[in-house]
């Protein structure tokens, strides 16, 4: 159902296209600021834009819209922001990731209101998802952009309409996420089994791999089991077998078996040739 409106969505890859292929069918003119004009497959109704005041039209949504925006643009426009967490938790960046690393009952995304603060805005919109602690960061990720490409546009039009009231964010409740680097993907041994756990379900492609190091290269893990067994007088991060299960490492609460291994490169790793029992992991 068409809104007779006009809008401006904003933002690259995934994020912008799963958010035109929501608006599409709810505004009479879609203008789209992207650096990824691939990922659109544009009908009639569309136009690419350089710049957000190329057009007169007031309403902007953005989704993996990077840029924080200064007080004098957002004053002249009113900028949404689809955030794929639960605002006021995990603000910031890599929201999903740092919310499957905490064990969060709920993932899911937000639309809120924009202003000078990092998603602190007010919400207009929450989608919530069970987190059944076995999905991965890429299962919540579609989950997420297939609930905007369905639900998107009504809510747009509503809340434009003025069905939808602001709901204005705590920020008592806030938490936020600091953007990953690779550094931030290395096994820390000390982990508890529920915690490499989860480390394995975050770290999913496209992201960086969990990796350790070894003779000061990177290792990145392809295929792993974790095994439960208390044992207290070991040293964490030692190998202690090699069979044809894999490389046996000594973690917290039992064992990291891995099965396949990758280098920096993508080569896979012949594990009995590379490493020994009694190797010091990093």
């Amino acid at each position: 159902m068409a809104s007779n409106k006009e809008v401006i969505i904003a933002g690259d890859g995934n994020g912008i296209k799963y958010l035109y292929q929501g608006v599409v069918g709810y505004f009479d003119q879609i203008y789209v600021f992207t650096n990824t004009k691939e990922v659109i497959d544009s009908s009639d109704n569309t136009e690419f834009i350089d710049d957000f005041f190329a057009v007169e039209t007031k309403h902007v949504i953005c989704s993996a819209y990077a840029p924080l925006l200064s007080n004098e643009v957002l004053a002249k426009k009113e900028f949404l922001n689809i955030h794929y967490a639960l605002l006021p938790r995990f603000r910031g960046m890599h929201p999903i990731v740092w919310g499957i690393l905490n064990d969060e009952k709920f993932l899911g995304f937000t639309l809120h209101l924009m202003d000078e603060h990092m998603d602190s805005g007010p919400i207009i919109y929450q989608y919530k998802i069970a987190n059944d602690f076995s999905s991965t960061a890429t299962d919540y990720m579609f989950k997420c952009h297939e609930n905007v490409k369905k639900n998107i546009g009504q809510v747009l039009c509503d809340y434009y309409s003025g069905k939808i009231e602001l709901q204005h964010q705590d920020k008592k409740s806030a938490v936020w996420g600091a953007k990953r680097n690779l550094d931030d993907c290395k096994i820390n041994f000390c982990f508890t089994n529920n915690q490499l756990k989860n480390f394995f379900r975050a770290l999913v492609r496209p992201y960086p791999l969990p990796f350790f190091t070894f003779k000061g290269k990177r290792f990145f893990i392809t295929s792993h089991k974790i095994i439960e067994r208390k044992l207290d007088f070991f040293t964490l991060g030692r190998v202690v077998n090699i069979d044809d299960e894999g490389l046996w490492i000594k973690v917290k609460e039992g064992y990291l078996v891995v099965s396949a291994l990758e280098d920096e490169l993508g080569n896979d790793i012949k594990i009995k040739e590379s490493f020994r029992i009694g190797s010091r992991l990093a």
